[in-house]
């Protein structure tokens, strides 16, 4: 899997966004105006500082008191009051009405399908008609999106949530302080399963530590949790709950790289493929050089561990640990808000 240099944009802000066919930005400099790419159509907006970008839609807050929600397919666009609060769903964002009141609206069907409260989301997501949040400082709260009160409340006592990484087979898989990795039944509220450091010793603390969970990336199909640490891969193997830690350091000392940089960074994900995982890294320097550090993009293979592809940024540090795919099109930007945009060389797209 290799990719070549497509194209540079350049005052690109950090929260760009795209899918197959849509290229959405920001642009720096320009104060809360911003320049919205769909397609070869350009739209300009004011003070669109949130917005999302879907397959169909392009959702984004206008002048703090309205939302528009913009049909990619049919150029039909919706407003809403409220002010755009995050996109839990598919189908569903969280609109915040005031202080407190947050609704939760269909946007596809354009129709208010629940309420809740500003508290109840902070960190939340939506499965299967449910918000599935975490409040306080250690409690795992199920409520139904329709009805009123709570399905399931869970108290992890000593444990601290600071991520809620996703559902698999009805396991609400979560990342907390002290290194731990839960999956919590979500009808029972039992604990399955704990995930936490293993052997790690004074002079080697790099070893065998799952290092920050809420780094990691859920990949529904196969039922694994990915996530690097310094030189190491680490796979949760949810079926089997057998932990895996693959140490890389041949594979990056053979193209002079340092460390693997964090992926899965709060709501953003790094993106992979069945076969490949899209990482940054930064590279070995001498102490006296005068640049920051020296940083690339790469494919990890996902079976062989192997670097397949990577690109050195040399004039300029990374803007971001995550790039982003869509379809044959991987996306980097460095911290000058240059976009990088790489086309994959061979016919085929990522599995």
């Amino acid at each position: 899997m290799e990719y070549s240099l497509l194209d540079k944009i350049n005052a690109v802000a950090a929260d760009y966004k795209v899918n197959d066919s849509t290229f959405a930005w920001k642009r720096i400099g320009s104060g809360f105006y911003a320049d919205l790419l769909l397609g070869k159509n350009e739209l300009i907006v004011e003070n669109a500082a949130n917005f999302i970008l879907t397959n169909y839609h392009l959702i984004y807050s206008y002048k703090g008191d309205e939302i528009r929600i913009h049909s990619l397919s049919d150029n039909d666009t919706v407003t809403v009051k409220g002010d755009l609060y995050g996109i839990p769903d598919k189908e569903l964002i969280f609109i915040r009405i005031d202080r407190e009141q947050v609704d939760i609206y269909n946007y596809l069907e354009n129709d208010k399908v629940g309420e809740t409260s500003r508290q109840t989301i902070k960190k939340s997501m939506i499965f299967d008609g449910k918000i599935i949040s975490s409040y306080g400082k250690g409690i795992l709260r199920i409520l139904p999106i329709k009805e009123t009160g709570v399905n399931l409340e869970v108290d992890l006592e000593e444990l601290r949530i600071t991520d809620i990484k996703g559902v698999w087979n009805d396991h609400v898989l979560l990342s907390c302080d002290n290194h731990t990795i839960l999956s919590v039944d979500m009808k029972s509220g039992a604990i399955l399963q704990k995930w936490k450091d293993m052997d790690v010793s004074n002079s080697n603390p790099y070893y065998r530590t799952i290092g920050r969970p809420n780094d990691f990336v859920l990949d529904q199909e196969k039922g694994e949790l990915m996530g690097v640490f310094n030189r190491c891969y680490i796979k949760i193997d949810l079926e089997s709950t057998e932990l895996e830690f693959t140490y890389l350091d041949k594979e990056l000392d053979k193209y002079n790289m340092q460390r693997l940089k964090p992926m899965g960074i709060g709501t953003l994900q790094n993106p992979y493929t069945d076969t490949h995982v899209f990482l940054t890294a930064e590279f070995k320097q001498h102490p006296s050089d005068p640049k920051w550090s020296h940083d690339c993009v790469l494919t990890l293979n996902r079976n062989t561990f192997e670097v397949d592809w990577f690109y050195p940024f040399e004039e300029q540090n990374l803007g971001t640990h995550i790039p982003k795919l869509a379809g044959n099109k991987l996306y980097q930007l460095d911290n000058n808000g240059t976009l990088h945009i790489f086309q994959r060389t061979d016919d085929s797209l990522p599995r």
